[in-house]
């Protein structure tokens, strides 16, 4: 005689297939309109943030932030690299300076 112990005794069904393959496919479904609407509303925020940022970006401010980024490249001027310090010249005076070396 053999002592074989069931976890459920006398339960011998099998999961019914209707309700099985019912339930995966809305699981699916479901896990597909989801991926769906954050992929939608992921764009909706970017093209929000391109408007604002490039579309809707004054003329004005782009102007003065290009003056100033000329300003810096015109004008030699010292930067600090963690502890070394580095002199940034003009590209005239840069080239000036190699033709006057060699």
């Amino acid at each position: 005689m053999s002592d074989i112990v069931e976890h459920n005794p006398n339960d011998h069904e099998d999961p019914l297939a209707g309700p099985t393959w019912l339930i995966s496919i809305l699981g699916a479904v479901l896990l597909i309109v989801t991926v769906l609407g954050l992929i939608a509303l992921y764009n909706t925020v970017w093209d929000a943030e391109e408007d604002l940022k490039i579309v809707e970006a004054d003329a004005q401010e782009v102007q003065d932030m290009m003056k100033a980024q000329h300003l810096r490249l015109e004008i030699p001027h010292q930067v600090r690299y963690e502890e070394e310090v580095a002199t940034v010249l003009p590209i005239e005076d840069a080239m000036r300076l190699i033709a006057e070396e060699y």
